[in-house]
């Protein structure tokens, strides 16, 4: 069987093999198998697993096609498996990276700009606003490299006090004129836990963002996403709500790399991104509550 074949680490979660676990219900391979056997025609899917290479476990993207072949009396499955990961990641890279790239670069530009016409005091902030850009560009880039090779040696994390406020006015400022939240609205808390965090102010940016990104996605036009922090002895939570209801077939996988609900190469990085960076760097615990009734909180809990 082809997850066996691959050794995809849910090929054996049921006694009776690949194709009757509970992952397996969203497998493209087997839906595209169980569709060409319906249809008797050719079936294109595209499948993200994660196999077992040596005592590593790979992320990896395939376009599935299943063709069945009439001998005699028999009908066989022909299946083809082509790897089009990196293919994937350069799409993402051209989706992700290069939009946050671009954006920062206009910024440095504008103050850049600003630079040749102020004097004195002005001249030492706009100074100040260029380093700090050019300070986030340089980890933009790493972490982009971090996410899309998994070179998790590369990445310096230096923790540092972060306020809250400076949290809630970093998204504020960032999804004012944001795409994703353009006709939507943001709620942010009028006030907000005095205590700062320790963390990673690139890692804690990425991650609040892409939570905030991912619910705007899943909000309709002239809707709203709210974003607020838990405080306790424990530590600091970070919370994130949309209306949208999450269903078990893409709820048991919504952390798994390169998978998205959207049809288009470039995507499935942001859910994954999170519970990466927020668990494996930052040492936090991220989850997620989801309903009909209340719809989706996303959270992340960093320790005190």
């Amino acid at each position: 069987r082809p997850g066996e074949a691959v050794q995809c680490v849910h090929a054996h979660d049921m006694a009776a093999g690949c194709g009757t676990g509970k992952f397996c219900a969203t497998c493209g391979a087997a839906i595209a198998i169980v569709s060409s056997l319906a249809s008797e025609k050719p079936e294109e899917r595209r499948c993200l697993l994660t196999v077992q290479r040596g005592s590593q476990s790979v992320d990896l993207c395939l376009k599935v096609r299943s063709c069945i072949v009439k001998q005699a009396d028999r009908r066989l499955v022909l299946l083809y498996l082509q790897d089009i990961t990196p293919c994937h990641r350069w799409a993402l890279l051209e989706r992700t990276f290069f939009h946050d790239i671009s954006s920062l670069i206009m910024a440095i530009s504008g103050y850049a700009d600003l630079l040749t016409y102020g004097d004195g005091a002005q001249l030492r902030e706009f100074g100040g606003s260029v380093s700090q850009l050019t300070d986030r560009l340089a980890d933009e880039v790493r972490l982009h490299r971090l996410l899309l090779h998994q070179g998790f040696d590369e990445y310096p994390v230096v923790l540092q006090d972060i306020s809250l406020d400076q949290v809630s006015g970093d998204m504020r400022g960032l999804f004012g004129s944001h795409p994703v939240a353009r006709g939507k609205r943001l709620v942010l808390p009028t006030t907000v836990p005095s205590r700062p965090v320790v963390a990673d102010a690139s890692l804690l940016f990425r991650i609040v963002t892409n939570m905030l990104v991912n619910a705007f996605e899943a909000t309709d036009q002239g809707g709203e996403v709210k974003l607020w922090f838990e405080q306790d002895d424990q530590g600091t939570t970070f919370c994130v709500w949309n209306i949208a209801f999450i269903p078990d077939n893409v709820a048991m996988r919504i952390f798994q790399r390169y998978y998205s609900t959207k049809a288009e190469m470039g995507r499935g990085l942001g859910t994954y991104a999170i519970r990466l960076l927020g668990e494996q760097f930052l040492g936090g615990k991220v989850r997620f509550t989801t309903s009909q009734e209340l719809g989706t909180v996303f959270r992340f809990s960093l320790p005190t």
